[in-house]
């Protein structure tokens, strides 16, 4: 029922879009200036297709939108003094991911006292913190710890009872709140089924989570799942298995994104499944809401950008539009 909603409204707006596209041109529309501050470095294959979303918005709408990105993923110090910056210039509205409960609480209310909109894309660090921004601000992405949950479920499918399952929760960013969401919906799920699981601090670079991984799973043999929280974490993972002996399937990887060395391993049979949260929709669709509410006052609403899965079935399917950084 969620994902019908979603795509009836998906739909619905689709074809408003189309109309404000008809007559665009004869209605002069304002030359608005959006911007998205991220919390990912230039680098990041994920913030590529989120852009790419983005910036077909604003090409479509003929507005203008620029992305800030960070030297180092995870800065919150650097992605905070992005945010200052870009108000000076009073842009017309701010996308962003909110990576942390509290550290940007200050500059939203100002960008919102300065009667600039701010729509949360991808991260949303306010959800259950009952901050007044939580009900406020409107959330573009996945719902983060349902994810975890579902993510958890069907990795359980590939076992007679659910509490077989001897897992390894990787966190990426310990403390970071997209990375403990999904792990809390990940860690709900075996401790309802009375799984035996540990929670590991993996790092971000990939060579580190490799290492970690193998590392812990030639401590524990006895490891059959393995759950990364970023875009990065399941190739690496499936790695780490091949190394430590395991053949295709006998360990369970599953975690996130669309990212080509995760699909390679997809199809080699060490990464067993992820969940697509759909980037683009993230960069396309903050800036579909900021132009309706600056161009005829219309108010924000939330989406779940979806709960795709990627596996063996579709590998070749996801790829391909990975390639156009669609997927």
């Amino acid at each position: 029922m969620k994902r019908l909603r979603f795509m009836v409204g998906l739909m619905c707006m689709m074809l408003l879009v189309g109309t404000m596209g008809n007559f665009a041109e004869a209605a002069s529309p304002e030359k608005y200036n959006f911007v998205f501050i991220t919390q990912w470095g230039p680098e990041t294959m994920f913030a590529a297709v989120v852009k790419k979303g983005m910036d077909d918005a604003a090409e479509m709408l003929g507005v203008n939108a620029q992305m800030f990105f960070i030297p180092k993923e995870g800065d919150l110090a650097g992605q905070l003094s992005h945010f200052e910056t870009a108000l000076v210039k009073k842009p017309d509205g701010v996308i962003t991911t909110i990576p942390h409960p509290t550290v940007f609480n200050k500059v939203i209310q100002k960008a919102l006292d300065q009667g600039i909109p701010v729509i949360c894309s991808n991260t949303n660090g306010l959800v259950g913190t009952g901050h007044p921004l939580e009900k406020t601000i409107p959330y573009v992405g996945q719902d983060l710890f349902y994810s975890g949950y579902v993510l958890a479920t069907k990795a359980s499918e590939h076992f007679s009872e659910p509490k077989e399952m001897r897992a390894l929760v990787g966190i990426e960013i310990p403390g970071a709140s997209w990375a403990e969401a999904r792990a809390g919906g990940q860690i709900k799920f075996l401790e309802e089924y009375g799984c035996t699981y540990d929670k590991l601090d993996i790092g971000t670079d990939m060579a580190v989570m490799e290492s970690r991984i193998l590392a812990y799973l030639k401590k524990h043999p006895e490891t059959n799942v393995v759950f990364t929280q970023g875009g990065a974490g399941p190739a690496p993972s499936g790695k780490a298995v091949r190394l430590a002996g395991y053949k295709p399937g006998e360990v369970i990887v599953a975690g996130y994104d669309i990212a080509p060395a995760s699909i390679s391993e997809i199809k080699k049979g060490y990464v067993t499944l992820t969940i697509d949260q759909q980037p683009y929709l993230q960069g396309f669709l903050p800036v579909i809401q900021l132009y309706l509410m600056k161009k005829y006052g219309f108010s924000t609403w939330d989406v779940d950008t979806g709960l795709g899965i990627a596996d063996k079935s579709n590998a070749d399917l996801v790829e391909g539009l990975a390639q156009k950084r669609i997927r």
